[in-house]
């Protein structure tokens, strides 16, 4: 039974930095000045690591997490951006 519950939270935090990836792509895109791009691009780059790194641990080749990534559907949610962009809080040096 644990091992189910672990699956099934590492499944919801892959889930979650999936759509987080998908959608900051676009952070860089609509920042206004440089510093918000440079923020932009890093947050998106904590994404591509962290949602490719939880794949892996289930067991999903490269192939297959390209798949899971297009099959996201994009909102346009400045909440959810919001949320990814802080849930990366303290992984950047100021």
């Amino acid at each position: 039974m644990a091992g189910t519950d672990q699956s099934a939270a590492l499944q919801a935090q892959f889930d979650y930095a999936a759509k987080c990836r998908v959608h900051t792509q676009m952070m860089p895109a609509i920042a206004k000045d440089v510093s918000g791009r440079q923020t932009g691009e890093a947050v998106y780059a904590y994404w591509i690591k962290e949602s490719d790194r939880l794949g892996k641990k289930l067991g999903r080749t490269k192939e297959q997490l390209e798949l899971d990534y297009l099959l996201i559907e994009i909102k346009a949610d400045m909440d959810l951006l919001m949320d990814c962009a802080k849930k990366t809080k303290g992984v950047f040096k100021d």
